[in-house]
């Protein structure tokens, strides 16, 4: 009775996606139904996972529900084939419904990751290096890193921020720290500091641990790093958003990081919160326009720059599959790129340190000598 029924949804969605199964026999098709349902997958899930694996043209098509890069190649094969990301290409309205929903699964599968759901009980698990906001009364909104955590206290840089009212002094203040935990979500804790000190060249705090830290602003999408040059162009106001492509050169900026419904961009000078701004740039020679407000800013005043984080507005289907296919490097070219520069810096690494050797011997001859 179960195989009839796995017979008849088989069937079933065949006929109803349109397609034929190629070179696949029907104990590969019995074969992918059965295993998909026994692993826990949902009849649709599986039904979508077919229909990609098929389009794709996989030799294995169940190897889809075990393996993120077989997954992913099967996005970038069916991107290819059929030009999904080419915005002038016509393509298959179905078919650019199937990406889309690949794209959902592959977030939702993304999302999963054990390191999505692991949640911070503690200020003594803040990594080093993790930049937060401290908020005060009477001195506004200063940033600080993380520069040691011990099971007693954790070590700040001395906040940055504008100038703070004459008298003003840190310690035995209640500071309210907020940050944002790379591939988590948003934290925030009240504290106190506990004293300063110095090193030769800078000043520290030590800051009082706390267990009560609350967790917020869950991350929505992917977010993935990025260092594209950009054309940043002002708006008056939100309802000013276009799409259109700018053929006048904007404020040049850098993109730092991003995903389909947020970005940080590096850019020159002190940025303000709430700005309206249109960014325009390629992702490997696809031209990308998105609209987005500043939500809030980090100012270096040493470097006299700002990291701007933007909120985007919905972008154009063709737009997101762009970035979708980037964020999760379907075609895993940022992977082969940055094992290319580690293994140029490792033979790098290596020549020195073989011409330091070889220095050193010639050293040892002519001192024998």
């Amino acid at each position: 009775m179960w195989i009839l029924i796995v017979l008849l949804i088989i069937g079933s969605s065949l006929f109803l996606l349109n397609m034929t199964s190629g070179k696949m026999s029907r104990f590969q098709i019995i074969s992918f139904y059965s295993k998909g349902k026994d692993a826990g997958f949902k009849w649709k899930e599986i039904n979508l996972l077919w229909r990609a694996a098929v389009l794709a043209d996989t030799d294995v098509p169940s190897k889809i529900y075990f393996s993120l890069d077989e997954l992913d190649n099967c996005i970038n094969v069916i991107n290819q084939k059929y030009g999904i990301l080419d915005s002038k290409n016509k393509s298959d309205p179905a078919i650019k419904d199937l990406v889309k929903k690949l794209f959902e699964y592959r977030k939702k599968v993304e999302f999963s990751k054990p390191r999505y759901k692991r949640g911070l009980k503690t200020t003594r698990d803040i990594a080093l290096n993790q930049i937060m906001k401290i908020r005060t009364s009477e001195a506004g909104i200063h940033t600080t890193q993380v520069c040691g955590n011990t099971d007693t206290y954790i070590v700040i840089s001395y906040p940055k921020g504008d100038p703070v009212p004459n008298g003003f002094t840190w310690r035995g203040r209640v500071l309210n720290v907020y940050f944002w935990r790379d591939n988590d979500a948003g934290y925030f804790f009240q504290t106190r500091l506990i004293d300063s000190y110095h090193d030769n060249e800078n000043r520290f705090f030590r800051m009082a641990h706390t267990d009560h830290i609350l967790r917020s602003q869950k991350r929505k999408s992917v977010r993935a790093e990025a260092q594209f040059a950009a054309q940043m162009y002002r708006f008056k106001s939100a309802s000013s958003f276009n799409n259109n492509i700018e053929t006048n050169p904007g404020l040049f900026c850098v993109v730092t990081d991003i995903s389909e419904d947020g970005t940080a961009v590096r850019v020159g000078g002190r940025g303000k919160r709430g700005m309206a701004l249109k960014l325009q740039f390629k992702i490997r020679e696809n031209l990308i326009v998105m609209n987005g407000v500043v939500r809030s800013v980090d100012y270096n005043l040493e470097k006299d720059q700002s990291i701007l984080h933007i909120e985007l507005i919905p972008l154009e289907e063709a737009a997101r599959f762009i970035l979708l296919s980037y964020v999760y490097d379907v075609d895993r070219s940022r992977k082969r790129k940055k094992a290319a520069m580690e293994e140029s810096m490792r033979t790098r690494q290596e020549k020195i340190a073989g011409d330091m050797v070889e220095l050193e011997e010639i050293s040892a001859a002519d001192d024998s000598e």
